[in-house]
């Protein structure tokens, strides 16, 4: 983040095209680094519970240096689980622009069970929801800025041209206005 500050940035890109997930701590975390006041991410609950409630999950701005520019996260099919959970948590934050494709829609901890013959399932057990309450479970999360990240008979080079592009678009608008956002959340 100090580098960043250093150099002047004015804006940045997160690349989660391909993130396979990790912890959610970690995610809100990363979120803090980028937050200017505290503000709900998203919500989760156990989805067989007939009585629990949403179990809320807030970002606050970390105490050492924080990026407060705009933000872009570049998102694809790639984008799950604990990539999910920072892109939600990023969305939350008005300077964030969600671009790229759709997120897998596969958030949720898994709940281990042992089968009779010693067979493991896992399952999907939890709903999270945005701090909207829109839930993307199951079908992904849809971005703000439609790019084409991954094309199937050229992923390297579409990829580069993805972000290529995103950094022109991003060029563009800080010359239109000074202000990099399309329109947050």
């Amino acid at each position: 983040m100090s580098r960043f500050q250093k150099r002047g940035a004015k804006a940045l890109i997160m690349d989660l095209s391909v993130n396979m997930g990790g912890y959610d701590f970690i995610a809100r975390d990363i979120a803090n680094r980028f937050a200017s006041r505290a503000t709900l991410a998203y919500q989760k609950r156990a989805l067989d519970s007939t009585i629990s409630k949403p179990f809320p999950h807030d970002i606050a701005p970390h105490e050492g240096t924080r990026f407060i520019h705009p933000v872009y996260v570049l998102t694809s099919q790639a984008t799950v689980s604990g990539g999910e959970v920072l892109t939600l948590a990023l969305r939350a934050l008005p300077q964030t622009v969600h671009a790229g494709q759709a997120t897998r829609g596969a958030f949720s901890d898994v709940l281990t069970k042992t089968l009779p013959n010693g067979w493991k399932i896992s399952l999907s057990n939890e709903a999270y929801v945005d701090a909207r309450g829109e839930n993307w479970e199951g079908r992904g999360i849809a971005p703000q800025l439609p790019i084409r990240v991954f094309d199937p008979e050229n992923p390297i080079s579409s990829h580069k041209a993805a972000v290529r592009s995103l950094a022109e678009t991003i060029k563009s608008r800080l010359r239109k206005g000074g202000e990099a956002k399309a329109g947050a959340r």
